[in-house]
C-alpha cells in the first residue's frame, strides 16, 4: 500500500509531529530549551546530560556547569587575541565566526544546564 499526501500536507503533518515531540521533550524537562547541535556533541539530550551529572557529577549541577564556564571563558579569550581553537581528535580548528558560533553553542549549552539544574533541583525538594 502506498500512500499519496501532497508535499503541503505532507510538511503541515511532520511539523505538528515536530510539535509533539519538541512539546514531549520540553515537558520532561520543564521547558528547557533543546541542546545546541554540534557534531562531537553526538546525541547530546536533555536525559543524557542529567544521567551524566547524576553519575560523574554525584548530582552536584554546580560542577558540571563551572566546567563549562571554564570551557566558555578560555574560548572568549582565545577569541580576544584573535587566535584559534583546534581540536586536534576531531581534526576540527575554530577561528573568527565559525570559533563565535561555537562559542555561542557553548554559551547556549550552560544556559539549558542552568535551567535544568533548576528544574532537577525543584523536583528533588518535592520528592523530600
Amino acid at each position: 500500500l502506498t500512500l499519496f499526501i501532497p508535499t503541503q500536507r505532507a510538511d503541515a503533518l511532520f511539523g505538528v509531529g515536530l510539535m509533539m515531540v519538541n512539546s514531549a521533550t520540553a515537558a520532561q524537562s520543564g521547558m528547557c530549551k533543546p541542546f545546541p547541535t554540534v557534531n562531537w556533541w553526538k546525541g547530546l539530550s536533555h536525559d543524557k546530560v542529567i544521567r551524566l551529572v547524576d553519575k560523574k557529577y554525584d548530582g552536584d549541577w554546580d560542577r558540571y556547569i563551572a566546567k563549562w564556564e571554564r570551557q566558555l571563558a578560555k574560548l572568549e579569550d582565545v577569541q580576544d587575541r584573535g587566535s584559534s581553537v583546534i581540536f586536534r581528535k576531531r581534526g576540527v580548528r575554530l577561528t573568527g565566526d565559525r570559533l563565535a558560533e561555537y562559542i555561542d553553542q557553548v554559551a547556549a549549552r550552560v544556559s539549558v544546564s542552568r535551567c535544568l539544574a533548576t528544574k532537577k533541583t525543584k523536583t528533588q525538594s518535592r520528592n523530600s
